[in-house]
């Protein structure tokens, strides 16, 4: 009990540095890190048995594949996930059943986008990525619906359930990819696994919240520990209608940052081939693990920042982003030094990956940008929104044309870390520009 005592007391005077209320970030963070962590350990395994049961072109048509149907994917009102998060954390229930439907219906236009695609392949002859396109189709419903219920576990701070149906759906995909393995190297089943797994967990777990969502509405209002109301008030009509203004405003500015994110791999695989897509994306990997466990910050932050007033979030966002920043420093010194002997013991057949992948780290100091662009999510700031989502895209697409036609590679990796870069500095612009 006593060092119990001690940790919090150490946390509570840490708070006159960080300007951040550390006893909150350490319990919610505890379970979002745990979540990052395990699905760290969860890719690795991944990434290593794809790396030594699949051959390279293979690899490059499922990351192909997996690119377009995120971008398909974007039809389906994405949105709603934040705007919902943003509801419910506001201190509103009654929204989860409502929020799926209306996701099911916009994920129409992502079946018919997917079948399109798949005419496409079949009218080219390419019979494999028609194929893959076609299965996608039929999955796309129940997976964009049933995949709400993340975002009312995180509205109401349930991170321990979030985290624990995350890592049980990742735990699924992997002991379901590596049975395929064991009996064919065919990418289609391997996708057939993503998704069959996927769609099942997610319908378990949707099926599970709403059960908890209705639950608490027999609940009488009060106080959580914190100290703050608890999400268990029916929304009214107007909070419903806000909601999904929302997520369509979020929807549309986030089409071309969303694009922008998947581009990079369609590109490479345009110019450079399957093959050269799946070297890319192992010189990617170790990189974004690392910025993963730097991602839950948005998701621990968002409620807070949506209960604090944004003057009083700028006057403690340097501080923040100073400590942020040394820790990423630490993060991309490290990997540097260990990286060949990781690719060495892990990735022998990537190798060529390894000084990709170094460069690509220096790239982990802009995931500051998370902090200024949480706090203008939480206070739905438009304007500011629609900028960031509109212009870093554009810069980073055109950047990816030109430099990985002339460059391969090392100019796809060139145009990403620029324009990481531009878009740090142009969000913290306009988070210091907005005004309440």
């Amino acid at each position: 009990m006593k060092i119990k005592e001690k940790l919090y007391g150490y946390l509570r005077r840490s708070e006159k540095y960080t300007k951040t209320d550390m006893v909150y970030l350490i319990k919610s963070g505890s379970w979002t890190t745990l979540g990052q962590t395990g699905n760290g350990l969860i890719t690795f395994f991944l990434a290593v048995i794809f790396a030594n049961y699949l051959p390279r072109e293979s690899y490059g048509v499922y990351a192909y594949t997996l690119s377009l149907v995120e971008i398909f994917g974007l039809a389906s009102l994405p949105g709603i996930k934040t705007s919902l998060i943003r509801t419910i954390s506001s201190g509103f229930s009654n929204m989860l059943k409502m929020a799926a439907k209306e996701k099911f219906k916009w994920s129409i236009l992502s079946v018919a986008i997917s079948l399109g695609g798949a005419a496409y392949y079949f009218f080219k002859e390419d019979v494999l990525l028609g194929s893959l396109l076609l299965l996608a189709a039929f999955f796309f419903p129940i997976l964009e619906s049933a995949g709400l219920y993340d975002s009312f576990l995180i509205g109401r701070k349930l991170f321990k359930e979030n985290t624990l149906y995350f890592l049980t759906t990742r735990l699924g995909f992997l002991a379901a990819v590596f049975l395929v393995l064991q009996i064919s190297k065919n990418v289609f089943y391997i996708l057939l696994a993503y998704l069959i797994t996927h769609a099942f967990f997610k319908t378990i777990f949707f099926i599970r919240t709403l059960k908890l969502e209705k639950n608490s509405q027999k609940e009488a209002p009060g106080l959580n520990e914190q100290g703050e109301k608890n999400g268990i008030i029916s929304a009214p009509d107007n909070a419903k209608k806000e909601m999904m203004s929302y997520a369509k405003n979020l929807s549309l500015m986030n089409i071309l940052s969303q694009i922008a994110g998947q581009i990079d791999k369609i590109i490479v695989f345009h110019f450079l081939h399957g093959a050269n897509l799946a070297l890319y994306s192992f010189a990617l990997a170790p990189v974004q693990q690392m910025k993963s466990l730097i991602s839950p910050l948005d998701t621990i932050l968002f409620p807070k920042f949506v209960k604090r007033d944004l003057p009083d979030i700028k006057r403690q966002m340097a501080r923040k982003m100073i400590f942020l920043a040394g820790l990423t420093i630490v993060m991309v010194g490290i990997y540097i030094i260990v990286a060949p002997y990781f690719y060495d013991i892990f990735f022998p057949q990537y190798k060529e990956s390894v000084l990709f992948s170094r460069i690509y780290s220096v790239a982990l100091v802009f995931s500051l940008t998370i902090l200024p662009k949480t706090a203008l999510e939480a206070h739905a700031k438009i304007k500011s929104l629609y900028l960031t989502k509109i212009i870093e895209p554009l810069v980073k697409i055109s950047l990816l044309l030109v430099l990985t036609v002339y460059f391969g590679i090392l100019g796809t990796i060139a145009a990403l870390m620029v324009s990481q870069f531009f878009n740090f500095l142009f969000t913290y612009y306009l988070f210091r520009k907005e005004s309440i």
